[in-house]
């Protein structure tokens, strides 16, 4: 009697950690189990927006300290169909994104905190003052060997964080989403373990949720909505770039229609914001930034119909508004 209870109880008992383990699978697989605590409503909110700004800094430093990375292991073949000058302003967008949106005037200063030529004359590092002491102490970099692949992988994943973090304190900032995108593109920058169709996925995911929270933005700033046409013709860019047959013409028209409208939405902000002077109490710097970025996302829109329109020369794509 004594071995029949105990039996029962053991296959109970195993049954019962079996469903369990089945059901955490489960709920890990669709995500239930991630956390998206937001202290303070900080997220989001105008204080994020400053603070997503000053984490470009500590960005910068874990980049420049200890890893460059010029090569990117792209994993798609080459688009035939793709045009020369979709290729460069693709690369534009993203040499964009490792500029962090720095003033000209930070960028100045950040470069002359770590030239030591242009140190004055006589000027000893024992002579300056402790906080810039430490500050050329963590950026500078005394080992003779070359960082490790553990060591490249341990910054890339502290940066990819950051930017992740960045990202959710400010969807709309241009700078710190085409970073992130980029990072999870690029498998030689990314650290994420997402491969193939979940990959892209979660790239449209993001774009998706930067074009909501960009076109929503009621304030009048025509930067958000800037953002939002980088993000949609991204998810554009995914599309063109996979297999040929994954998609029929009509699939591009909604894309299409979204960066039309998100570029056309900012062009509108941006000539409510000079009549209403909110252009006049930006920088100088910042408003040739905009202007940039606006402009190169018009050419990124043309190169990408051009390729479509030679792609399927029968369809007829929505028309730039």
């Amino acid at each position: 009697m004594i071995i029949r209870s105990t039996l029962v109880s053991l296959t109970l008992a195993v049954s019962g950690g079996s469903l369990w383990a089945w059901s955490a699978q489960q709920l890990d697989t669709k995500g239930r189990f991630e956390s998206h605590p937001n202290p303070l409503g900080i997220q989001r909110s105008p204080y994020g927006q400053v603070i997503a700004m000053a984490f470009q800094a500590p960005v910068d430093k874990d980049w420049h300290g200890g890893i460059e990375i010029h090569e990117h292991d792209h994993d798609h073949a080459p688009d035939p169909d793709h045009d020369h000058d979709h290729e460069e302003a693709h690369s534009d967008h993203h040499d964009d994104g490792h500029d962090h949106d720095h003033d000209h005037d930070h960028e100045e200063a950040h470069s002359d905190d770590h030239d030591h030529e242009g140190d004055s004359a006589g000027t000893t590092p024992e002579s300056l003052p402790f906080l810039e002491r430490l500050e050329r102490a963590v950026s500078h970099r005394n080992n003779p060997r070359a960082p490790t692949a553990a060591h490249q992988f341990y910054i890339r994943q502290q940066i990819e964080k950051k930017l992740r973090f960045a990202y959710n304190l400010d969807p709309s900032h241009y700078a710190n989403y085409a970073s992130y995108h980029l990072f999870l593109k690029e498998s030689s920058l990314g650290t994420s373990t997402l491969k193939g169709p979940q990959k892209i996925r979660h790239m449209v995911a993001l774009a998706e949720n930067t074009i909501r929270y960009g076109l929503n933005d009621n304030t009048g700033d025509p930067r958000p909505a800037l953002t939002a046409s980088a993000a949609a013709y991204n998810v554009l860019e995914l599309m063109i770039e996979d297999e040929p047959d994954s998609y029929t013409a009509a699939d591009f028209d909604r894309p299409l229609t979204v960066l039309n409208f998100c570029l056309k939405r900012h062009l509108d902000l941006l000539e409510l914001s000079r009549q209403s002077g909110l252009w006049d109490l930006l920088s100088s710097a910042r408003q040739e930034e905009i202007l940039q970025r606006g402009n190169l996302g018009l050419k990124l829109r043309d190169s990408a119909l051009a390729t479509l329109n030679r792609r399927y020369p029968d369809h007829e794509f929505p028309a730039p508004r």
